[in-house]
């Protein structure tokens, strides 16, 4: 939500959408029942107008895991349906064109019935489009060739089947509905058909995110029709009785587990993961330190612990495949690095570093990470505590278990 404090430079698109008009036509979809607490609340999020720290509108972005037959395909269609009045175009996109027939046909029923269809094209293969008699346009699209994506500005997207899609697929949506500040629902089951980028998303918009956005799940009791009990219901929990807590997770709660032979698999974002860390001059800063070489990583972790939290407030970080997260460029030797920490402003305020005991050892030409940091530690003035200590694996497994574990009473 938008700090009351901080002035909107621009109206937001959706700041005009009134939820009793969407829920106007909402009604009138034939066979579709809401439920006040899975369906509505997915698409007031999708209408939730989103502003920067400098009160620039965002695009608007949710994540939808869906468990099996909970619905999510209707759920999307209608909300596309309910936002024709107010858009130009809008597109449903899946990896091929087959993948948008359902959400196609929902939408082209609900026109039918409602009266609000003009004229439809849905040819064998290849795109089909359904046109409003206000001139709204709803037209497929298949990501197989995500370049044909790049055609025009729409007003709102469904990423259908999103599992199915890659992730360029989602960056070049999210692009897209950028340029109008429209809304993009990306839905899908926890299967991996292409990496697991969409259970990743899915968690990482849990918590504080950079692109604002929020992720839901949708069960499969969501649907009233085929499941009437709900999470009670005779069908479901005869399934739930011959799969795992996990299996059972991910394909009927829409919710992620963890990818097999992860070392800590009781790790969640939404749980661990808080919020965004700032400096905070009550505390001190630690350094943390995992020096690397060819073919390895080296990353740099200003924190501060704050009662039972770990806070990284700036990290760095390279690798020697090319990549680098912290503005800084690939494949760096160990003074370059030393330089790069030691220049920056924080590093004042550390009290101790901490670093992998393998700093000791050479690094192929190079010289040992930590005679490195202990020469520009020097060279520089600062005093600094460096530690480095062997830790057996099997404690530092269970020290972070332990770690992870969550504070019943202040969670």
């Amino acid at each position: 939500m938008l700090n009351n404090t901080i002035a909107k430079q621009k109206l937001h698109p959706l700041e005009a959408i009134d939820w009793d008009m969407l829920e106007f036509w909402l009604k009138r979809i034939p066979g579709y029942i809401r439920n006040p607490i899975y369906h509505d609340q997915v698409h007031k999020e999708l209408i939730r107008a989103r502003y920067n720290v400098m009160g620039n509108p965002l695009p608007v972005l949710v994540v939808l895991a869906g468990g099996e037959r909970s619905g999510k395909s209707l759920l999307g269609a209608s909300h596309m349906f309910a936002m024709h009045w107010c858009s130009k175009v809008l597109w449903i996109v899946g990896e091929r064109y087959d993948d948008c027939r359902l959400e196609l046909q929902y939408i082209l029923e609900a026109a039918k019935a409602t009266g609000t269809l003009k004229d439809c094209s849905l040819p064998a293969s290849g795109p089909s489009r359904i046109i409003f008699n206000n001139g709204c346009v709803i037209t497929t699209k298949s990501s197989d060739d995500y370049t044909t994506l790049a055609s025009e500005s729409p007003d709102g997207v469904l990423m259908v089947e999103a599992g199915r899609q890659s992730y360029q697929a989602f960056r070049t949506l999210w692009i897209r509905v950028a340029h109008h500040t429209s809304w993009l629902l990306v839905s899908g089951t926890m299967e991996q058909y292409k990496g697991r980028w969409f259970p990743n998303l899915w968690t990482s918009l849990q918590g504080d995110n950079e692109y604002m956005a929020h992720s839901m799940s949708f069960p499969t009791y969501a649907n009233p029709v085929d499941y009437p009990d709900g999470v009670d219901d005779p069908k479901l929990l005869a399934i739930k009785a011959t799969l795992s807590e996990e299996e059972f997770a991910e394909r009927f709660l829409g919710l992620p587990r963890p990818p097999v032979g992860v070392v800590f698999p009781e790790f969640r974002r939404h749980t661990h993961v808080i919020s965004t860390a700032r400096y905070d001059p009550m505390y001190p800063v630690r350094l943390w330190i995992d020096p690397g070489y060819y073919p390895s990583s080296y990353s740099v972790l200003f924190v501060q612990i704050v009662g039972d939290q770990a806070r990284i407030i700036q990290e760095y970080y390279t690798n020697s495949d090319g990549t680098s997260k912290g503005s800084i460029k690939a494949s760096l030797v160990n003074d370059d690095m030393v330089n790069i920490v030691l220049s920056d402003p924080l590093i004042s305020k550390v009290d101790r570093l901490v670093i992998d005991i393998a700093s000791q050892a050479h690094a192929g030409a190079q010289e040992p990470a930590m005679e490195a940091l202990r020469k520009g530690l020097a060279n520089s003035g600062i005093v600094i505590p460096l530690f480095a200590k062997y830790v057996k694996l099997e404690d530092g497994l269970k020290r972070t278990h332990d770690k992870l574990r969550v504070n019943p009473l202040t969670r």
